[in-house]
């Protein structure tokens, strides 16, 4: 089996396990938008290539490392806009507390 393909199975591997913990904690799970998607949120569960993020509610949206960053973490408030892709990344804003709870001043 080529790298190529061991990689693509991992992150197959990774996503379905993903899909089962949204399913056990009763959660709505999707891939990021990566041509216009806009997300703001805490980021949580990751894995080696993808790290999910609470976008409202019972809601996760699932981020590529490679195109968010690998120094995402969780418990992070961040935006997320991959309208505003820079090369192959996604712009992405770190929130102050009162930023992430949807107060403005």
């Amino acid at each position: 089996m080529s790298d190529a393909t061991q990689r693509a199975e991992l992150r197959k591997a990774e996503l379905k396990k993903l899909q089962t913990f949204a399913s056990n904690n009763d959660l709505a799970i999707e891939m990021a938008d990566m041509k216009t998607g806009n997300y703001q949120g805490r980021m949580g569960v990751h894995t080696d290539s993808f790290i999910t993020q609470h976008v409202g509610g019972r809601k996760l949206v699932v981020h590529d490392k490679a195109i968010v960053g690998r120094d995402m973490q969780p418990g992070m408030d961040v935006k997320i806009d991959y309208s505003a892709r820079r090369g192959n990344q996604a712009e992405v804003t770190k929130l102050k507390p009162i930023q992430a709870r949807g107060i403005t001043r």
